[in-house]
């Protein structure tokens, strides 16, 4: 936040847009109430969650029908129930999508774009809105991720 404040500083200029790239399938752990993080960001390349997409096979098709991607530990559905599964309760924590976590800092808002919602593993394509998700007894990937805010679907 600091260097990006000290750039649009030295750029002298008011700013009217800003333009976000980002790792969509990286998490980041975070206070909701401050937007601090609380903990290292899982990378898009952390294969930690393989496991954890091992356990739910009863729902893998139907998961896949739901968002058209398969389970993998490379998409943020793994990686949020890989880290809800090692990390204590704690009050106001969000995990999220580093593009989430980014556009929280810079407006205060939850919302994330259709396409980091597509790569959590919980977006309904056919709808354009987070899934209810197939659910398991044995509490499928995806019902362990809550959605973040609502799906900002872009026109085009």
């Amino acid at each position: 936040m600091r260097a990006g404040t000290e750039a649009l500083a030295a750029g002298g200029v008011p700013v009217a847009a800003v333009g976000l790239s980002n790792q969509e399938e990286t998490i980041v752990p975070w206070d909701q109430r401050t937007g601090a993080p609380r903990g290292p960001a899982v990378s898009w390349q952390d294969r930690r969650a393989a496991m954890t997409c091992r356990r739910p096979r009863d729902s893998h098709s139907e998961l896949a029908a739901i968002t058209g991607l398969p389970l993998d530990p490379y998409f943020a559905a793994p990686k949020l129930a890989w880290l809800r599964e090692r990390t204590a309760p704690v009050p106001f924590l969000m995990m999220t999508a580093s593009e989430v976590w980014l556009r929280h800092r810079l407006t205060g808002s939850h919302a994330t774009a259709a396409a980091t919602a597509s790569r959590i593993l919980r977006l309904d394509l056919d709808r354009g809105d987070w899934s209810p998700a197939p659910t398991s007894p044995s509490e499928s990937i995806p019902s362990t991720c809550r959605r973040s805010g609502p799906v900002l679907v872009t026109p085009g």
